[in-house]
């Protein structure tokens, strides 16, 4: 962090930013402390933007590099709406079934095939899903 939240408030700020890379060594704790400056800015009336990312050497696999996987992704958004971000900004999406390929998580074949192709609409709508379904 920069500052606090209360100096930016004090100097007129009606919204406050972070950026955490989900999977990195450090996102544990930047979850906790962008979580706590995000309460006390909504106590304050002010707005909150995210910037989602995953970092994480793991994300790569038999060459493939699943850091813009909209599974992947999609868990990163919704972390992010889960400690209340107002605005959620990520990368778009250029595959899907990243947690598959990763052997990581519990998934559904349909996840993929049924609910999902690999259109990039159809890619950025499932990240959408994973934001208390568009709501943030």
């Amino acid at each position: 962090m920069f500052g606090s939240v209360r100096e930016a408030w004090n100097l007129g700020a009606t919204a406050i930013g972070a950026t955490i890379y989900f999977g990195s060594t450090e996102s544990d704790r930047k979850i906790i402390e962008v979580a706590l400056a995000f309460e006390e800015a909504h106590a304050l009336g002010m707005d909150t933007i995210l910037w989602c990312y995953t970092r994480n050497d793991a994300f790569v696999n038999d060459g493939i590099d699943y850091h813009t996987s909209a599974d992947i992704n999609g868990k990163a958004n919704h972390l992010g709406v889960t400690i209340q971000a107002d605005i959620i900004k990520q990368k778009l999406p250029t595959l899907n079934a990243g947690f598959t390929a990763l052997k990581f998580g519990q998934t559904n074949p349909a996840r993929y095939n049924k609910l999902s192709s690999n259109h990039p609409i159809d890619l950025s709508h499932y990240q959408v899903i994973n934001c208390y379904a568009g709501q943030i």
